[in-house]
């Protein structure tokens, strides 16, 4: 073999060898970094989805929470756990509000039909106080530790003459998760 005929045979080699290196090698490694980056823009798209929702979420707690108290911040509680947690924080917030509550019954569970997995857990309160003080009871209820919606109010006067002695009789509930924890 001549000189001309080896560096012909080395070059082909040579060739067929950069040949089989780049399909086995580089063809693959290629492919799993064109995939890689696939992946990064499509859970680069995703964060940005998260943070969308995140946002929006923190957008609207930020707007529920002058009317309903601190308690957006929170998960919602099962029924079993509001039941115990909700008439405490209700007769705090009445405490607070500077009235006696004289009886705190619960009415029940009740779903909501917007709202798929929440429902409703009522009490219905039963408060004395001086007339002035109702104003500063509706305000601490709706900064009491759990959301509270007052759904209805009725004031009397238990004795004709005692203008400085009302009965109110309160309505209240707060959202709980549904089918976990109830009868």
């Amino acid at each position: 073999m001549s000189a001309r005929d080896r560096r012909a045979i080395l070059i082909g080699a040579v060739l067929i060898g950069l040949a089989v290196l780049y399909r086995v090698a580089l063809t693959p490694l290629f492919d799993q970094w064109g995939q890689a980056r696939a992946d990064v823009t499509a859970q680069a798209a995703m964060l940005d989805q998260f943070e969308g929702k995140l946002e929006r979420r923190s957008d609207i707690r930020k707007r529920l929470e002058p009317r309903y108290g601190p308690g957006v911040h929170q998960s919602l509680s099962t029924a079993d756990e509001a039941r115990v947690a909700f008439p405490r924080s209700v007769q705090q917030a009445i405490q607070q509000g500077g009235a006696a509550t004289k009886q705190v019954e619960v009415q029940g569970l009740r779903r909501l039909r917007d709202l798929p997995g929440v429902e409703l857990l009522s009490l219905r309160v039963l408060v004395t106080c001086k007339p002035d003080a109702i104003p500063g009871i509706f305000r601490e209820l709706s900064q009491a530790e759990l959301p509270t919606v007052v759904e209805s109010v009725n004031l009397r006067m238990p004795n004709r003459g005692q203008r400085q002695k009302w009965e109110a009789t309160l309505v209240v509930s707060t959202p709980t998760l549904a089918g976990r924890g109830n009868p």
